[in-house]
């Protein structure tokens, strides 16, 4: 015997009714018109800080790729109103995820500094000396009261011997620095900042290190009696300075 299926009701469907009116409440509360997203990016001239004009050690490092708390492993950029809780911008993205952004810089600054006669990211035909690891502990927004921002950018770089990943040298830091214009892209502006501090102090202990691990000279007149070029810029705006207008230090695409 043949059976006939017994036609549907429009109330056994809701779920099609339901995949319906998502577009429609969603068209509702934006008017049809879909929000722009941002990109941003971490960036400061690798050349504006210290380095010398001939490599210093005769050795190749490897930069390996950093490692991230999972928290802050995303494009969506995080900011935080208390220790506790973690919130995500939804149309405010980095440009690519924040430990890869972070390794290119490492790598970038370092080559520029000259510390190390070759920097390579891969293993080519020769073996390095070194390994430099890094691991991103925290970037971020924080958001301390209404009117009370910071940037926050917390990492840790150690120095590991190739040949038998002894760990020789380690550096933490964990660094806040206020923001003075309360929008995003003066937070990403100021952990440019930031990066460009820590980097040049961090490497400088690690040349230190070098230095009497390796029985060189230590730099004369302080770490870097060398190049070094004048960084006068700060986060706070000055008198004249157009706060809709970001630095000139940051990259942002639309």
């Amino acid at each position: 015997m043949t059976q006939h299926r017994k036609p549907t009701s429009l109330a056994h469907r809701p779920i099609l009714w339901g995949s319906l009116l998502v577009p429609i409440l969603l068209a509702g509360c934006f008017g049809g018109t879909p929000v722009e997203r941002s990109y941003f990016s971490l960036q400061y001239p690798a050349d504006h800080g210290w380095r010398y004009e001939t490599p210093r050690y005769p050795d190749m490092v490897r930069v390996k790729r950093c490692e991230s708390n999972q928290a802050y492993d995303r494009q969506e950029m995080v900011y935080r109103a208390n220790p506790h809780e973690f919130q995500y911008y939804w149309y405010k993205l980095w440009a690519s995820k924040p430990r890869k952004m972070l390794h290119e810089m490492l790598a970038n600054h370092l080559r520029e500094s000259n510390i190390f006669q070759e920097v390579v990211l891969d293993i080519g035909d020769r073996l390095p000396q070194y390994d430099f690891i890094c691991e991103v502990l925290a970037i971020e927004e924080l958001n301390a009261t209404q009117d009370e921002w910071y940037a926050h950018l917390s990492m840790r770089f150690a120095l590991l011997r190739f040949d038998d990943g002894t760990r020789v040298w380690e550096h933490t830091f964990d660094a806040r620095k206020p923001v003075y214009n309360r929008q995003p892209v003066y937070v990403v502006r100021t952990m440019s900042e930031i990066a460009e501090e820590q980097f040049n102090s961090a490497f400088e202990t690690m040349d230190q290190f070098l230095a009497e691990a390796t029985g060189a000279p230590a730099p004369a007149g302080g770490p870097h009696a060398l190049v070094k070029q004048d960084n006068t810029e700060t986060s706070e705006p000055t008198d004249g300075e157009d706060p809709n207008v970001p630095s000139a230090r940051l990259k942002e695409r639309k």
